[in-house]
């Protein structure tokens, strides 16, 4: 995507639910969901590249610096495509829908 000039104007991420137990898990030796620390890759559209952001204990099991929340996470990559993250949609229902109800990580972008 880079060489073709493709991430000028488009956000690749790369994420999952959760992130992994810090220890392997016993008796099954595998690792399970954990909710308390997830890694994700973003690429393109103005965020700066190797860049790292937020940091966990030195067992990866907390997050002890720049907590993201879903919420920030959205409302970033609604920006970088363009989008006001605080924009308000119609619904079916009564009440319009903000699409998120945090601000960007302005921090991440060139």
């Amino acid at each position: 995507m880079s060489q073709r000039r493709l991430l000028d104007d488009t956000l690749a991420d790369w994420m999952g639910d959760f992130g992994r137990t810090p220890r392997i898990s016993r008796p099954w030796a595998s690792r399970d969901h954990w909710p308390h620390a997830n890694t994700l890759l973003l690429a393109g559209a103005g965020v700066c590249g190797g860049m790292i952001f937020a940091a966990t204990d030195r067992h990866a099991a907390q997050v002890i610096s720049d907590p993201v929340s879903p919420a920030d996470l959205t409302a970033t990559m609604l920006a970088a495509i363009g989008i006001t993250p605080t924009r308000t949609v119609p619904t079916v229902s009564v009440e319009a829908h903000r699409l998120s109800e945090r601000q960007p990580l302005w921090n991440l972008f060139g």
